[in-house]
């Protein structure tokens, strides 16, 4: 087999252009960097066009593992070193990038239970928070992610690799505040906004019958859009008046699966 060690290779060149957030609109593919991401997008259904890769990947048992799952006629691209070293953030450890369609983030593919538990992302600015989020959500066992009003591309390689790949795992729709909204109250889903500025402790709510939780902007917290929507907190019992988001967002969301379980093993 050829090896790839020209970055003028056409391959390497739109490998390179994807890590534009403007490339990957005008394409339409994303990059997946990682064997355990691919893993996770090719075990959840993404359309992998290609595959390009290091020899010493194929030899690990993630590498092996990501490889043994293709479809046959994915095509796969051995690149030198130097190559590598340019193509990927991780560098060695990455040991996988693949080329790939996007998932469809459609409110039409979701399909909701009668009491869900939704985590609402609005904002979120950095993609290394954004996969934090993705990952306490998937941890959570959440029915949906719903992202509004995204700053940011929630497909781009930083995030979907912060995520370890759960971005892909997840039910997520990606649409504006009103869209979000619309989406919720019409399965007449009880939304709660986490908020500071409220003396409603997430403990003395009641989540068990279903609930969307919003989490905002992490400078910003949630914009005036969710102003009349029923606000709860985590207390502060210290010296610090706030928690990183996915922190806070992981606290509410267990809080929330603790007392469904409670509900269903009284019941």
């Amino acid at each position: 087999m050829t090896v790839i060690s020209s970055l003028h290779n056409p391959r390497v060149k739109r490998a390179l252009k994807l890590r534009q957030s403007r490339a990957r609109r005008q394409l339409g593919r994303i990059l997946i960097e990682g064997a355990r991401e691919l893993t996770r997008a090719i075990e959840a259904g993404v359309v992998i066009e290609e595959v390009l890769y290091l020899p010493d990947a194929i030899d690990s048992s993630d590498g092996r593992h990501a490889c043994d799952l293709l479809p046959a006629e994915t095509q796969r691209w051995e690149v030198s070193p130097s190559v590598w070293e340019k193509l990927t953030v991780r560098g060695e450890a990455a040991e996988l990038l693949a080329v790939a369609e996007p998932p469809n983030w459609s409110f039409a593919n979701l399909n909701l239970p009668a009491q869900p538990l939704v985590l609402v992302v609005e904002a979120i600015e950095k993609p290394g928070n954004l996969g934090a989020l993705m990952r306490s959500a998937d941890a959570a066992g959440v029915d949906a992610v719903l992202l509004a009003d995204p700053l940011g591309d929630p497909l781009s390689p930083n995030v979907i690799r912060a995520s370890l790949g759960a971005i892909f795992t997840l039910p997520i729709a990606c649409g504006a505040n009103a869209e979000v909204r619309e989406f919720l109250e019409s399965r007449a889903t009880p939304i709660y906004a986490a908020r500071l500025q409220t003396s409603r402790d997430v403990w003395d709510v009641d989540l068990s019958r279903g609930a969307a939780i919003v989490v905002g902007n992490e400078a910003r917290g949630l914009s005036d859009f969710w102003h009349d929507v029923p606000a709860v907190r985590l207390p502060m019992r210290g010296h610090v008046d706030s928690l990183n988001v996915s922190a806070a967002a992981t606290a509410l969301l267990y809080e929330a699966v603790r007392q469904q379980r409670n509900s269903r093993r009284d019941a």
